[in-house]
């Protein structure tokens, strides 16, 4: 297995999973899709969210949580990244700055786990996984 970014004649990880996540920062749920294979054995997990096994459920509750929002700011703080042979396991670090529409701003960092297989000269996510530290969930005695 390998820790450096994965290039191989297509576009790296990084900088793809880097689009994903301004995908997210547009807070407009169509700009979400080119970026997932949303096949039927695909599992997504969005913060505060349980297990969606269909796309369309998952892209529902990403639509709920963008529309609390005014504004979204994702700033990578740590990138690991993983191959072996056509699959890569992905792990960012982030802190995210978020206005909601009823006023309130906050804060956190994050730990965001991506699955990927190739699709043509780039990449397409079949498993995604959005959590927050123990503590920032509220179990500070965890």
């Amino acid at each position: 297995m390998s820790t450096q970014p994965v290039t191989s004649g297509r576009r790296s990880v990084q900088e793809f999973m880097l689009r994903a996540f301004a995908a997210w920062e547009t807070l407009n749920v169509e700009n979400l899709p080119p970026f997932f294979r949303m096949a039927p054995q695909d599992r997504f997990f969005h913060l505060y969210s349980t297990n969606y096994h269909k796309w369309d459920s998952y892209k529902s509750h990403c639509e709920q949580f963008m529309n609390e929002h005014s504004s979204l700011n994702i700033r990578v703080t740590d990138t690991r990244i993983y191959a072996e042979a056509e699959l890569v396991y992905s792990a960012f670090c982030y802190e995210m700055e978020e206005s909601l529409k009823n006023g309130k701003r906050s804060t956190r960092e994050g730990r965001y786990t991506g699955v990927l297989l190739p699709s043509g000269d780039s990449w397409l996510i079949v498993h995604e996984q959005w959590s927050l530290p123990v503590r920032a969930a509220g179990w500070e005695n965890y």
